[in-house]
């Protein structure tokens, strides 16, 4: 099963104590824009992109999850918002006309390898316009490291969701073995996925993203604009010359 199968069912409900609305602002901050032209890759089921377009720019955004797709897309009606969902890898996409800026949050980055790394930097830079702006945050190479051997569980009346970590040095990876409880009618139905997440150091991507052409590459404390030391989850903003 691809990772977001069946967890796209429950991903609004288990990610319902994260605040889009500040992380939204906070991207408007460090991008500095009106009406800006937004690129959003691995975009879920949208909350992200919601909210940056309630903020006044024009937003597509693209996932490879055609499960989190059809949540977004269906919500994009719903609320009578304008955003075109589209389903597309973050290493290959297109953006059709040049971007002002490409957005790619919540451990969207996690989800590629080295290799991958590369191709979605080379491919950001290419579909940006002359002085846009790459943004995206990573959870940290010491956060996957600590999650070795960890278990997590989300409890609610309608879903829960259980995940055992195990970080493998040798990948520089880390593999969450996930196990979904979702109600249908009075009983629960279990549907397993595997998600694998790679640890990234800032200074390997720093030289991603100087290697493929960017400059001004910003690496902050998740939610500021100071330097990031350390922490569970770092921002990065690239600009194309």
């Amino acid at each position: 099963m691809e990772a977001y199968g069946y967890l796209a069912r429950a991903y609004n409900e288990l990610m319902g104590d994260v605040d889009y609305d500040k992380w939204a602002a906070y991207i408007n901050r460090l991008m500095n824009m009106n009406g800006a032209r937004i690129f959003e890759t691995a975009c879920g089921t949208g909350n992200l992109s919601f909210r940056l377009y309630d903020l006044g720019h024009d937003v597509v955004a693209s996932d490879i999850s055609e499960a989190m797709l059809f949540r977004a897309s269906k919500h994009a009606r719903k609320t009578g918002r304008d955003v075109t969902f589209v389903r597309q890898d973050m290493r290959s996409f297109e953006t059709g006309k040049p971007a002002d800026a490409i957005v790619c949050a919540c451990d969207g980055v996690n989800y590629v390898d080295k290799k991958g790394l590369k191709q979605f930097a080379e491919c950001a830079f290419k579909s940006l316009k002359k002085g846009g702006l790459l943004l995206f945050d990573i959870s940290t190479a010491d956060k996957l490291k600590a999650m070795d051997g960890q278990v997590y569980f989300d409890v609610s009346d309608d879903v829960s969701c259980i995940w055992k970590n195990t970080f493998d040095a040798a990948r520089e990876a880390l593999t969450m073995d996930v196990i979904l409880f979702a109600r249908k009618g009075r009983l629960f139905e279990r549907y397993d996925e595997t998600h694998v997440l790679y640890a990234h150091l800032a200074e390997n991507v720093r030289h991603e993203m100087a290697e493929a052409g960017f400059e001004d590459i910003c690496c902050y404390a998740f939610m500021t604009t100071e330097t990031y030391t350390e922490g569970p989850r770092a921002q990065f903003v690239c600009r194309k010359p």
